[in-house]
């Protein structure tokens, strides 16, 4: 039979393959999103020098490092049971762990944090 491929053949085939894999787009998105409100928090702070911003984006960022351990959990129990998407997963992660030097640095910026 001419093209038509076999049934093992197609069940042999990854099925999550594709690169917009759910936990790869989650934790980008979630990176991304977390990003762009803790930057918008400091920048907001900076600004404004108003102090009613120190409370929100500290509490923001406890809310945001309790989310994103779940998330980076989720993605690293992918990276192993998805081996076929292993450096995808793994590129999402080291996107996911940017976050941590960039609110160190923010925290020392304000002077909340010393090195």
């Amino acid at each position: 039979m001419g093209n038509s491929k076999s049934i093992e053949e197609e069940t042999l085939k990854p099925k999550s393959k594709m690169k917009n894999d759910f936990e790869i787009q989650v934790g980008r998105k979630s990176a991304i999103w977390s990003f762009l409100t803790g930057t918008f928090l400091f920048l907001a702070y900076c600004i404004t020098n108003n102090s009613i911003f120190l409370p929100i984006g500290l509490y923001y960022l406890l809310i945001a490092i309790l989310y994103n351990m779940i998330i980076l959990l989720i993605v690293i129990v992918a990276a192993f049971s998805k081996r076929e998407m292993f450096i995808e997963h793994v590129k999402t992660i080291g996107i996911m762990l940017l976050n941590i030097p960039v609110v160190i640095i923010y925290l020392y910026l304000m002077g909340l944090f010393n090195f």
